[in-house]
C-alpha cells in the first residue's frame, strides 16, 4: 500500500468513527444524562452488582483521578442515581451504591446496548459482524499496546 491509500484509508476511519460517536451521543441522551454520566453509571453497575464500589475503583477502571470523576458521581447523586456512603469497613473511605433509580437506569441501558448490537448485527450479517468483532478486538489491543508502551495510539 502506497502513502496516499493509507492517507485515505485513514480518513475514511476516522470519518466514520466520529459519525458513529455522534449518532452515538445524540441516541442516547433519551434518558436525560450526559454521555460521561451514562458510562459512570454502567461502569458501576457492572463493576460489583448489589454491590458498593469504591469511588477509586472507577478511576482506577478508566484511568484517571479520583478528582476528575468526582462531579460526575455528585451529579449522579443529586439526580437520585446513586448514593455515597461511608463505607462500614473504613471509615475513612467512600462507597458508591446504585439507587432502584439508579439500578433501573443501567438496566435500561444494558438492554439498549444489547437491543443495538442485535440490530448491527441483524444489518450487517453474520460474517461481517463477526469480522467487525474480529477487527475490533484487534484495534483494541493495539490501542492497549501503545498505552502500555507510553505512546498515543
Amino acid at each position: 500500500m502506497d502513502k496516499q491509500q493509507i492517507e485515505t484509508i485513514a480518513q475514511q476511519l476516522d470519518d466514520a468513527l466520529d459519525q458513529m460517536k455522534q449518532v452515538h451521543v445524540e441516541k442516547q441522551n433519551g434518558h436525560c444524562l450526559k454521555p460521561s454520566e451514562r458510562h459512570f453509571l454502567y461502569l458501576i453497575s457492572i463493576f460489583k452488582r448489589n454491590q458498593t464500589v469504591a469511588p477509586s475503583d472507577i478511576a482506577n477502571k478508566l484511568g484517571v483521578t479520583f478528582g476528575a470523576i468526582t462531579h460526575h458521581l455528585k451529579a449522579l447523586e443529586a439526580d437520585g442515581y446513586v448514593k455515597r456512603t461511608v463505607s462500614t469497613n473504613d471509615r475513612r473511605s467512600i462507597v458508591i451504591t446504585l439507587t432502584a433509580k439508579g439500578s433501573q437506569a443501567a438496566e435500561d441501558m444494558r438492554q439498549e446496548k444489547m437491543q443495538q448490537m442485535h440490530e448491527l448485527i441483524e444489518y450487517l450479517g453474520l460474517e461481517d459482524s463477526q469480522n467487525l468483532a474480529r477487527i475490533a478486538t484487534k484495534m483494541s489491543d493495539y490501542i492497549k499496546t501503545k498505552s502500555e508502551d507510553g505512546n498515543n495510539a
